[in-house]
């Protein structure tokens, strides 16, 4: 079984050169399932912090949604076969945070109605997931606030882990202690690994990189990283190996094969 995890594209800040070298990747490697894991829209407009005016407007809203639905686009064009997850990340919890707290009120929530052309305005309407096969791994309706999001496939647990620590491969560290399991994060764009062996065996847990710009116009150049992960194992994922690819000056290597973008 082949697996492919990326996450934190933040459209519409996201990197095009990364992103169309792990779809080639994809097309190439041909995985079962492809996990979006978190962040593919950043909701910058509808945001709770300070942010250029000029990006805080219904027509920016639009070109946001729009930019995410064009990826998705292309991440189903590229993986027609596979089963294709979003896991919901902090920054796809904006839309809650902000439905909940402004609804009808604001009129980017009007402009959002126009998108979705319905009342109630869902992430998988605002995004239509459904029209492009995609399952969406949310939080409980009542929680109103975000925390760890995940899902566990075979013996390792994927998610948007609600921590990010100040170095590369701190929050795989912590994260693996806390939770005493092996998993993968996004959410730091950073990348590291952290491997620990207990009386109860082996456990491992990576931080999977970003795919968004890393020199982003709203904030200083950040310690962040372009990288990916595949995941091969058993049918079950229950053995498993875990190679996480850094994207170094848009290029990398993978069984003899080099690719660039």
């Amino acid at each position: 079984m082949r697996m492919v995890v990326f996450s934190d594209l933040h459209a519409p800040f996201y990197d095009d050169r990364a992103l169309h070298l792990v779809l080639k990747f994809c097309q190439w490697y041909k995985p079962q399932i492809v996990i979006i894991d978190g962040d593919l829209i950043d909701f910058y407009a509808i945001s709770k912090f300070d942010k250029s005016p000029a990006r805080a407007t219904p027509e920016a809203f639009k070109v946001e949604v729009d930019t995410a639905y064009g990826i998705l686009q292309a991440i189903r064009k590229t993986n027609p076969k596979a089963k294709i997850i979003l896991i919901v990340g902090n920054h796809e919890f904006r839309w809650r945070k902000w439905l909940y707290a402004k609804k009808i009120q604001d009129p980017i929530y009007a402009e959002a109605q126009k998108i979705a052309k319905v009342e109630e305005v869902t992430l998988t309407r605002l995004l239509r997931l459904k029209e492009l096969d995609i399952q969406l791994v949310d939080l409980n309706p009542d929680i109103a606030k975000f925390t760890d999001n995940y899902i566990k496939i075979g013996n390792l647990y994927i998610g948007h882990w609600d921590r990010v620590n100040k170095h590369a491969a701190y929050t795989a560290k912590n994260l693996l202690i806390d939770k005493g399991v092996n998993g993968l994060q996004a959410h730091t764009h950073r990348i590291g690994t952290h491997i620990k062996t207990t009386l109860g065996g082996t456990l491992e847990f990576h931080e999977i990189g970003c795919l968004c710009s890393l020199e982003p116009h709203y904030t200083a150049k950040q310690d962040w990283a372009h990288g990916f992960a595949v995941v091969e194992g058993d049918r079950n994922f229950e053995h498993f190996t875990v190679h996480v690819i850094h994207i170094r000056d848009y290029e990398f290597r993978y069984c003899k094969k080099t690719f660039k973008g």
